[in-house]
């Protein structure tokens, strides 16, 4: 079994193909490795259950295989459920001839890559549609709905493509599976989020960075509201406010200059009545030429609350802030810990969300070694020319007319520091005063 390699996962023979073990179908236990033996099955096979080695998250799901293969993957399953081994293939832009019942998805970077695309599709949705219930059952649902349109879609139609996954045949699939749970207007707004989520793996260019966008992005605290369409906070004007200087998310995507890079803030504009609680906020920095500096930042809990149009928020008692630095010689320097009386990196007022980027980097030098200081006091008056993403996880922040902002992941390296959720990446220059 792999979506990551899931241990401890039941497979057994579906003898009477109906997804259900019962009593006399042959069964087994995955290992560490995902690794099954089921002798003798000429029926498809099924696996639930169990935990991603990778991530650490259980595995939620079903996945199916055909009879006789190696592997039960996101992918086979639309195999068992109808979709032609070659055809699945030529969906996901494969070389012709990849046999998806054979190959290991972690040891090719193209097969992972649709392997978890797909899957963020299936699981999100099915975790959205499930709301407080078991998603079991409608992630098996989601998985058939998916497989019926991709089995009816035109001759040359293709599920992954340089723009990432086909929002027409998630849309296709998502009416079905959905029903009447979800209005339209909603669905599209979902489905545009879990697009942004499935779409990052598609632009992974690593192995080891698909474990760490997994780590972020299959997290089950991070969540879609099934309302995203109706109740969310706008990006007032689509700008974002650096200091003093106020910058589009267009100039953003453009690559801005800066005098100096010291609090973020963001005007959100309530909408019907979003949901809120606990999030949590993520930077990252990482020089483009230059000195190749990196700094990402992560404060793991913070909590909010709306009542009359006024958003409040709170730095929840147990927030551990979460860093890495990477210096200009390679050296690296991280950090782990409690915020205790520092000014919070975090706060609103009057509806703007400041994230106080120099507050992270003073409680870091708290308790840095003498050895690491310079490191982290050169991030207090930064310059140079970096790629800064920020992101803000189970927070409905959208762009000004209600569609979707850019779904970002930051993590922060050697620590449990991961965000995934609604935010922001662009290239910002910030000049020496």
């Amino acid at each position: 079994m792999v979506d990551g390699y899931v241990e401890g996962g039941t497979v057994f023979c579906d003898l009477d193909k109906d997804g259900v073990l019962d009593s006399g179908e042959p069964s087994t236990t995955t290992d560490a490795n995902g690794k099954f033996a089921v002798h003798y099955c000429e029926a498809p096979l099924v696996g639930f259950g169990g935990k991603n080695t990778d991530t650490g998250f259980d595995f939620t799901g079903v996945m199916k295989a055909p009879a006789q293969s190696q592997y039960l993957t996101p992918l086979t399953t639309l195999i068992v459920e109808g979709v032609k081994e070659e055809t699945l293939v030529a969906l996901l832009g494969l070389p012709p001839g990849t046999k998806l019942t054979a190959t290991d998805p972690t040891t090719n970077l193209a097969v992972y890559t649709a392997t978890l695309a797909v899957q963020q599709y299936i699981a999100q949705l099915a975790a959205t549609l499930a709301g407080d219930a078991d998603p079991q059952a409608f992630y098996a649902k989601v998985a058939l709905s998916l497989a019926t349109v991709l089995k009816n879609a035109p001759a040359g139609t293709t599920l992954i493509s340089a723009s990432g996954l086909n929002s027409t045949l998630l849309e296709e699939a998502a009416k079905s599976a959905a029903g009447s749970a979800i209005d339209l207007a909603n669905l599209k707004a979902v489905l545009a989020d879990i697009k942004g989520q499935a779409d990052q793996f598609l632009r992974a260019a690593s192995l080891d960075a698909l474990t760490t966008l997994s780590k972020a992005l299959q997290d089950p605290a991070v969540k879609i509201d099934p309302a995203a369409g109706t109740k969310f906070f706008a990006l007032q004007d689509d700008s974002i406010q650096f200091g003093a200087e106020s910058k589009t998310l267009a100039e953003l995507g453009s690559g801005i200059t800066l005098s100096n890079f010291d609090k973020i803030s963001l005007k959100a504009v309530v909408t019907g009545a979003p949901t809120v609680g606990t999030s949590a906020v993520g930077l990252s920095l990482v020089e483009q030429g230059g000195q190749n500096r990196a700094l990402q930042v992560v404060l793991d809990k913070v909590n909010f609350t709306l009542s009359a149009g006024q958003l409040a928020m709170t730095v929840a008692s147990d927030a551990n802030i979460h860093l890495h630095g990477k210096k200009a010689n390679g050296g690296t320097v991280s950090y782990t810990g409690p915020l205790g009386t520092i000014q919070k990196p975090v706060t609103v007022t009057d509806n703007t969300l400041t994230l106080d980027y120099s507050a992270m980097v003073k409680k870091a030098l708290e308790t840095a070694t003498d050895e690491n200081k310079p490191t982290l006091e050169s991030y207090l008056n930064v310059t140079g020319t970096f790629q800064v993403t920020a992101a803000i996880s189970n927070f409905n922040l959208r762009k000004a007319d209600g569609g979707a902002l850019a779904q970002t992941v930051v993590s922060v390296p050697n620590t449990t520091g991961n965000v995934a959720g609604a935010g922001f990446t662009g290239k910002v220059t910030v000049l020496a005063n």
